[in-house]
């Protein structure tokens, strides 16, 4: 299970109690442009007897996004020279803002998604910063943690990533950082009439989930945000068949649901206040006998009827099934009542 959650960057960031003496020294250097340093990027290295300090510069006007694309370069030039430790000292005066998007360029450009290549030896390296930064780097990689797991999560393929296996691992997910879930099949999103996502997914041998994530917060709200993520974990397009140029890279259909899921972990690990509901319509849009046609008409969670002109237009058919709330519909949705009420119509 801790294989899915945690990612192995090549550049891992750590907090140094007593800085050891490390050969690589990164700075950062900001104002006016000079001889050495035009534009945002630019770096320099000076080699001392037993030290070798890298400058990096901002630019002349930098902001939260120059610190945080900063950040990807100092990560991008360690990896690329096979820095195995090296330290980086902060320009004195920086704000809070831009010292947290520093932080997030540093662990979201350490990420790397290579668990399918052959590695004669894996690169591993470290980034040591100074004991006054623990507090900030702690709440900066909860949420960096999260999305890159989204981003692993994403560039898994269809082989890996189904229907069926996405609700496994957000099951997984559910129970690891305490979070309600519950999972609706193809044949329980039928009973409900949500006749837009099971249709999308019939053609397919992993047919469609419905997934419900909640995060009940820590504070005293009672209406929860409700976020809603897009999962066609492969979009070969269906009957409306596409390209083939165009079918590679719809493994990255789901990314809206990844989102989503990357949301709820680190809401919940950030104990915030607000309540949270994650919802999360997964399909794959296949093409077999039993796929959804052009000009089939099919009912969707809401009770209306909708006409398929293109069966490649598949996330707005189950997005219709998840976002549904209509009032006096109660028993064609999942109702405000449905976390707590053990049928799948409630008659209430």
């Amino acid at each position: 299970m801790e294989e899915i959650f945690s990612i192995t960057p090549e550049i891992d960031i750590k907090i140094a109690k007593k800085m050891p003496a490390v050969r690589y020294r990164i700075q950062i250097a900001t104002g006016e442009t000079t001889d050495l340093f035009k534009e945002r990027g630019d770096y320099i290295v000076e080699k001392e007897a037993d030290q070798t300090i890298v400058t990096f510069y901002t630019g002349e006007k930098f902001n939260a996004d120059t610190y945080r694309s900063l950040g990807g370069m100092i990560v991008n030039w360690l990896q690329k020279n096979k820095i195995k430790e090296s330290s980086i000292k902060l320009p004195e005066k920086i704000s809070d803002t831009d010292h947290k998007a520093l932080l997030e360029g540093l662990l979201l450009s350490a990420f790397i998604f290579n668990k399918y290549k052959k590695k004669d030896k894996a690169f591993r390296g470290i980034l040591y910063l100074h004991q006054e930064e623990a507090a900030m780097l702690e709440s900066t990689q909860i949420i960096c943690n999260a999305v890159n797991m989204a981003r692993d999560w994403a560039h898994e393929p269809a082989a890996k990533i189904n229907p069926w296996t996405l609700s496994e691992r957000a099951k997984l997910l559910a129970m690891q950082y305490d979070l309600k879930f519950r999972i609706l099949d193809d044949v329980q999103l039928a009973e409900m009439g949500a006749g837009a996502i099971v249709a999308v997914g019939q053609g397919s041998k992993t047919p469609s989930r419905m997934i419900v994530l909640e995060y009940p917060g820590k504070g005293k709200h009672k209406k929860p945000v409700v976020l809603v993520g897009k999962a066609i974990t492969f979009d070969s397009g269906g009957y409306s068949i596409k390209p083939s140029d165009s079918m590679v890279g719809m493994k990255y259909d789901k990314c809206g649901a990844m989102a989503v899921l990357g949301v709820m972990r680190a809401a919940a690990e950030l104990k915030l206040d607000t309540p949270i509901v994650g919802i999360i319509c997964a399909a794959e849009n296949m093409l077999s006998e039993k796929s959804y046609r052009p000009d089939d008409i099919i009912v969707s969670l809401s009770g209306l009827s909708i006409e398929v002109i293109s069966t490649d237009a598949e996330g707005r058919l189950v997005l219709a099934d998840a976002c549904d709330h209509r009032p006096g519909n109660a028993d064609r949705r999942l109702c405000r009542c449905a976390w707590k009420c053990p049928r799948w119509r409630c008659q209430q």
